[in-house]
């Protein structure tokens, strides 16, 4: 309904993309293409060719439980714990692999003595994390993602919010590479004075398929 509408404006010199876009978000996320082989069963099930099998039914167990209201105390400690964790991660991305190795290496032994072994046993493996980015990164194995997103700018140009984001998976970064270029040429057309289109290539361990988004 939003695109309608949008059709129906007067064309001016600003062009709002945002219902275009989310249209085309809906049906990527909506639409579904039936496969040959999902066209052929459901022929053989019309003129009873073969038996079709029946679709197993299992029973939904539980629900999600209710998320629990903080109290202010809470919400506070979090804020807090969150300023630490965000300079704890700043500082390992700095490091080098020789040298998160070694923080590593330091925080598992530091959790076998010290009473908070449960927090460094974390730093152990965010180390580990950040290095293995760095491995992926220098020999691009494992799995990459390209990724090309519109960010729509406000006035000054200081912040902006991402209007539309695309994603494919390959099984390697120079075939992610020749996709982002690809995506990006696609998606070229977006491209206004407030609206930027801006590729990059990820490694499987900085990207969330499920959410789109990039991991911190």
């Amino acid at each position: 309904m939003a695109l309608e509408e949008a059709l129906k404006k007067p064309q001016t010199k600003i062009v709002d993309l945002t219902p275009k876009l989310n249209r085309e978000k809906w049906e990527r996320e909506n639409r579904w293409t039936p496969s040959q082989e999902d066209l052929d069963a459901i022929a053989d099930d019309i003129w009873r060719r073969k038996r079709a099998g029946q679709p197993k039914v299992e029973r939904a167990k539980g629900a999600a439980p209710r998320p629990l209201k903080l109290t202010w105390e809470a919400e506070e400690a979090v804020r807090e714990i969150g300023k630490n964790l965000m300079t704890i991660d700043n500082k390992l991305r700095r490091l080098t692999e020789p040298a998160l190795k070694g923080v590593a290496f330091k925080a598992r032994e530091n959790a076998k003595v010290e009473a908070d072994a449960a927090m460094w046993l974390g730093v152990a493996e965010a180390a580990d994390r950040c290095r293995e980015i760095l491995v992926r990164r220098r020999t691009g194995r494992g799995v990459w993602y390209a990724i090309v997103q519109l960010l729509k700018w406000e006035a000054s140009r200081r912040t902006a919010e991402a209007a539309a984001s695309f994603h494919e998976r390959h099984n390697s970064r120079a075939e992610a590479e020749d996709a982002a270029r690809r995506m990006l040429a696609e998606h070229a057309k977006h491209f206004y004075s407030d609206t930027s289109v801006e590729a990059e290539v990820l490694c499987e361990l900085e990207w969330d398929e499920e959410t789109g988004m990039r991991l911190l």
